[in-house]
């Protein structure tokens, strides 16, 4: 905080210029307080006075489920919007400096941390750009409360994110006369259900035809969620909203050659990618 020693004397050279001097004094300490700026540190500071560090945050709440930790912090009573917050978390109840890490928020009061299946303590503090720390404020209180991340499972993943997965789908192809025709159905045939199998359980998908495609051809079919379409690149079909089905050599013409793809064709790629 700033501070002039001599300012009192300057009454006996004018009162006018005390009392402007005194202003310009409260004027910059308050805008040092708001931004948490020491207007003199306390090298230059004529009683070795410093900007006092915020108090402890006022409150620490951390919740976690499938490796994610959620963390809130009530703001330190009476800082002003310059303060800084500082997030530890340790497998260690004691905090040991070689078994924390701190997190450096800003004026952040929230975050997420994708941590993973570990067990963590959680504690707080705050400071100023030109203050010492402020104290802690510990989840749990006196006794330190542990917060376990928890498992990541299938669930928790976007759909279609790569998976072990295959299917019962037969993708296959007839002579059209002048093109080719790729087919997908199920076990039940022509025209049949089919079911894809995933870590996140089964999805069944209607029976389809692909017309006017080439002969001799190597294609990658997907169904889109409205439709099958087939390519002849792979890098096409990977978009995250796409469901591969199989990839299927399109007959010669005349209908002879070519091969199936899809889980349920005994020469096919069980519905995932291979080259």
């Amino acid at each position: 905080m700033l501070s002039i020693p001599q300012i009192a004397q300057t009454w006996q050279i004018s009162p006018y210029l005390y009392e402007s001097l005194n202003q310009i004094v409260s004027a910059i300490n308050t805008l040092s307080s708001q931004s948490g700026v020491d207007a003199a540190p306390a090298a230059q500071s004529s009683a070795g006075q410093s900007l006092p560090a915020p108090s402890a945050p006022a409150s620490l709440d951390v919740s976690a489920s499938a490796g994610t930790f959620r963390v809130t912090l009530g703001a330190s009573p009476g800082a002003t919007s310059a303060a800084l917050y500082f997030l530890e978390a340790a497998a260690d109840s004691g905090f040991a400096a070689t078994d924390t890490t701190v997190y450096p928020l800003g004026g952040t009061l929230a975050v997420n941390l994708s941590l993973g299946n570990v067990t963590l303590y959680f504690r707080a503090r705050a400071k100023y750009p030109s203050s010492g720390y402020g104290s802690y404020v510990i989840f749990g209180g006196s006794t330190p409360t542990a917060v376990t991340g928890g498992l990541v499972g299938s669930v928790n993943l976007p759909t279609n994110v790569p998976l072990n997965s295959t299917n019962n789908a037969t993708v296959d192809s007839v002579d059209a006369g002048s093109s080719a025709t790729i087919r997908i159905y199920g076990p039940g045939g022509v025209g049949s259900s089919w079911t894809r199998y995933s870590g996140q359980g089964t999805e069944t998908y209607p029976a389809g035809t692909i017309t006017g495609l080439a002969y001799s051809t190597v294609y990658y079919v997907v169904w889109s969620g409205s439709a099958y379409l087939a390519f002849t690149e792979q890098s096409q079909a990977v978009n995250d909203n796409y469901v591969f089905v199989g990839r299927p050599t399109t007959v010669a013409p005349g209908g002879s050659g070519g091969s199936s793809g899809g889980g349920g064709s005994g020469s096919g790629n069980g519905g995932r990618f291979l080259d």
